[in-house]
C-alpha cells in the first residue's frame, strides 16, 4: 500500500487538519516543505500544494484494513542504516502491530519518501481517537511488555536521533 497525502496552506481545504511537529533540530527543507502547511487530504486532490508521495518498504499485517478517517501520523527520521533498518523492521512486524493495536494505534508499515529526501524512511500509525495528545501519552513505556520495549530500544538505536525527525500529524476535521 503506497499512501499520498495532499497539503495546503489554506485553512479547511480537504478532510484533515495538519499539525507539524519537530522533534529535533531544524531542517531548512523540511520547513520549507511542510512549515505553511495547514490542511491536509488523504490522497491526490485537485489544489493541492505539495503532494507526499509514500511508497512501501514494508508491509503492516494489516494493510488493506486502515481507516483515514481518524487521526493519522507520519513519522521520519534518517536511520543510522536503510537496509537494517527495514530488517529490523520486517522481524519484528508482526509483534508490533499485534501490540500497538492493544493500545489503540494501527502500524501501517516502513516507507519511504521522495520528498522527503533518500536519507529519510517513514512510519505511518493510524488511530482509534483524534487527538495527537492521546497517541502521545500511549509512549508510557513503563508499562510495555517487556519484549515491546526492547523493540523500542532496538528502533531508536537504528536512528540517528541528533538528525532531523518529524511527526506528521493529520487531524479529522468531522472529529467531535
Amino acid at each position: 500500500m503506497d499512501l499520498l497525502v495532499s497539503l495546503s496552506s489554506q485553512p479547511g481545504w480537504g478532510t484533515h487538519d495538519v499539525a507539524v511537529e519537530r522533534l529535533t533540530i531544524e531542517d531548512a527543507d523540511h520547513e520549507r516543505l511542510l512549515g505553511q502547511m495547514v490542511s491536509a487530504c488523504i490522497g491526490a486532490t485537485e489544489g493541492a500544494e505539495a503532494v507526499l508521495e509514500f511508497r512501501q518498504s514494508v508491509a503492516s499485517p494489516l494493510e488493506g484494513t486502515l481507516s483515514f478517517d481518524r487521526l493519522v501520523e507520519v513519522s521520519w527520521y534518517q536511520p543510522v542504516d536503510v537496509a537494517t533498518t527495514l530488517e529490523f523492521d520486517r522481524s519484528v512486524n508482526e509483534r508490533y502491530t499485534e501490540y500497538c493495536a492493544t493500545l489503540g494505534a494501527f502500524y501501517g508499515g516502513t516507507f519511504t519518501c521522495p520528498q522527503l529526501g533518500d536519507a529519510y524512511i517513514a512510519e505511518l500509525h493510524t488511530y482509534d481517537f483524534d487527538d495527537p495528545a492521546e497517541a502521545e501519552a500511549l509512549g508510557d513505556e513503563d508499562s510495555y511488555p517487556e519484549d515491546f520495549a526492547a523493540i523500542i530500544t532496538e528502533c531508536r538505536d537504528l536512528q540517528r536521533r541528533e538528525e532531523p525527525r518529524y511527526i506528521l500529524s493529520l487531524v479529522p476535521r468531522t472529529a467531535g
